[in-house]
């Protein structure tokens, strides 16, 4: 059991709310839209990844660190 890697988040929530679509999401979690039986796409969420350049700068500059092992 050891050497189960057990780091890291992954959530994902839409809610619609009349008229309104609301996308959170936590990790490597990501909402799509899709249309014509996937022949349109939109990506609604982005992957929260730290070694992503505007996400590791985020997380430094709100005191966060990242470990990796």
């Amino acid at each position: 059991m050891a050497s189960i890697n057990r780091a890291g988040s992954c959530a994902l929530m839409v809610m619609t709310v009349d008229e309104d679509l609301y996308c959170i999401n936590v990790g490597d979690s990501r909402a799509i839209m899709s249309r014509n039986f996937g022949e349109e796409y939109k990506s609604l969420t982005n992957d929260h990844k730290p070694m992503d350049p505007g996400e590791y700068e985020r997380i430094n500059a709100n005191g966060g660190r990242i470990y990796q092992s």
